[in-house]
């Protein structure tokens, strides 16, 4: 299934500088924690602090400086029905609309991992138990800009997602397109990764990789 947002360049910006750098396995582990953390607190307080606990999990995610402007539509995003209604709706309960949020960020390509949620709530996970079989499995693209692109960039994470970035003149994203682990029709991407006849894909998360390497440099194939 594709699922695709229409989105402003500054917030299409900032998930591709938050989506594009390595995450350290500290970084990796002090998500968990803090995503355990907010369950607990949430299913112990109940439904007032849901801003607060949503805004813990965006921030963890973004994992770099956000414009409030790009917050607040980004927060609009995870928390509209559109277009994931098919598969979910905002439910009232605290945990499963949290538990929403973290699939949909997952979705994303971000280092978001929603398990833990509908394990350890019954509740979210009838909820949400259809968007969660398939969140490995789906594509999700976020559009600024519908011309042509100069540049493309794709990216291989730790856990298998595929995240391909059209870029402007300037190395600005234009479109990012986001494949789940279990996306069943490879060639989607790997079409696109045609320069002079070869395509590369560079594994974010290797050992000594550096964003910024021109292909060819280490953590690059």
């Amino acid at each position: 299934m594709s699922i695709h947002h229409g989105v402003s360049p500054s917030l299409l910006s900032g998930i591709w500088d938050a989506l594009r750098e390595p995450v350290l396995p500290l970084e990796s582990l002090r998500v968990k924690e803090t995503l355990k953390v907010c369950r607990q607190k949430a299913k112990r307080d109940g439904g007032k602090p849901f801003e607060r606990y949503l805004n813990a999990v965006v921030f963890l995610a973004m994992r770099s400086d956000f414009t409030s402007k790009g917050h607040q539509e980004l927060l609009r995003m995870l928390l509209s029905e559109q277009p994931w209604n098919n598969l979910l709706g905002l439910p009232e309960d605290l945990i499963a609309r949290l538990a929403a949020v973290c699939v949909k960020l997952e979705m994303m390509g971000f280092e978001i991992d929603s398990a833990p949620f509908l394990r350890l709530d019954p509740a979210a996970g009838r909820v949400v138990t259809a968007l969660f079989e398939q969140r490995l499995a789906n594509r999700v693209g976020l559009i600024a800009d519908t011309s042509a692109h100069q540049k493309l960039r794709t990216l291989r994470t730790r856990r298998g997602f595929i995240i391909q970035a059209r870029l402007g003149t300037r190395l600005e994203p234009q479109r990012l397109d986001i494949y789940g682990p279990h996306y069943r029709h490879a060639r989607d991407w790997m079409e696109a990764l045609t320069t002079k006849g070869a395509w590369t894909l560079e594994f974010r998360d290797a050992a000594g990789y550096n964003p910024s390497s021109p292909p060819g440099a280490s953590g690059f194939v």
